[in-house]
């Protein structure tokens, strides 16, 4: 049901052949380094200097400069999967910093070993912590369904 009218029919599986989905990839990224790598580099180092002293734009650049580069990251991980996995949908409301969540179709499920294999020898690259393939919860796939065809 949706808006008090019937949305769709059918079983679960008969629901992901009918709008080709059913996986769902969690790729979780590397975060950056909370420290800076070098000690002369940390502005809390002892200098003589007092913390109140420190510049601000020191901070704010090197902050701006992190999600810069956080952004870079998960914007080259999504075209790297949406170019592999024809049809894929990438999550963009996903709640979890640093992980990005797409829908898989089911129609994909034969490329997977290939994609994988390019996905571990791109992992440096690509900044990647842990990933995995799994079979999308039913729910999930309803709440795919409503937002990606909302007139169905």
């Amino acid at each position: 049901m949706k808006d008090g009218k019937l949305a769709c029919v059918g079983s679960p599986l008969e629901l992901k052949h009918q709008y080709d989905v059913g996986y769902e990839l969690l790729v979780r990224q590397h975060q950056p380094a909370q420290m800076p790598a070098s000690p002369s580099a940390n502005p809390l180092r002892k200098t003589g200097s007092s913390p109140s002293s420190l510049s601000r734009t020191t901070a704010s650049s090197s902050s701006t400069e992190g999600i810069s580069a956080t952004k870079k990251h998960a914007s080259t991980l999504s075209e790297f999967v949406l170019k592999r996995l024809p049809g894929a949908v990438q999550y963009r409301a996903h709640p979890v910093p640093y992980e990005l969540r797409f829908m898989l179709p089911l129609a994909a499920r034969p490329d997977f070993g290939t994609f994988l294999g390019d996905l571990e020898a791109s992992s440096a690259d690509l900044h990647l912590e842990n990933y995995g393939i799994s079979m999308a919860p039913f729910e999930e796939v309803c709440v795919f369904i409503f937002c990606i065809f909302p007139s169905s």
